[in-house]
């Protein structure tokens, strides 16, 4: 019996050693809300869907002048982040205030903007999940590990400077 023991007590540590090599993939838990959008395709577009990579969430109305402005220089900066950022174009409202973001509105939003990126929309969300002050257009930048980089109103040029910032890090 004591013989027994003894090789038990020898053997534990090649045993462990065995459980202890074994790896698992760290679990992300990201910092910034999982809020849902409906995409022009019909899809759900999510906020948490792309951690680990930079995004970018851009919260308008098409009765916004400032949006429109805002959108479509953004259009024209975000290629050059392509593979590397995810952009979003997420709409509360339509053309009129109180006007659902609905397929037709981000289709002709998508169009009049030459956007190459994610359209998609949920009705008078405007960013409150990321504590918008209510007003729009209203950006997101989140960084690789899903946290908060930069919100506010911000310009295409000031997005793609900062954007530039977290993909070379």
């Amino acid at each position: 019996m004591k013989a027994a023991l003894i090789a038990m007590i020898v053997a534990f540590p090649l045993f462990a050693s065995d459980f202890a090599a074994v790896e698992t993939e760290p679990v992300v838990i990201p910092s910034i809300p999982s809020v849902c959008y409906d995409t022009l395709e019909g899809t759900q577009f999510c906020t948490t869907d792309n951690v680990g990579k930079v995004q970018v969430f851009v919260y308008n109305a098409g009765w916004c002048g400032p949006c429109n402005s805002e959108m479509s220089e953004l259009a024209h900066v975000a290629p050059q982040f392509e593979g590397k950022a995810v952009f979003a174009s997420l709409s509360g409202e339509g053309w009129s205030r109180g006007a659902q973001p609905n397929k037709k509105f981000l289709g002709e939003w998508k169009a009049r903007h030459g956007i190459s990126f994610v359209v998609a929309g949920k009705f008078r969300d405007f960013g409150k999940a990321f504590n918008s002050p209510g007003s729009i257009p209203f950006a997101v930048i989140v960084d690789k590990n899903g946290d908060v980089s930069k919100s506010g109103f911000m310009s295409a040029s000031e997005i793609s400077s900062r954007v530039s910032q977290l993909v070379n890090n």
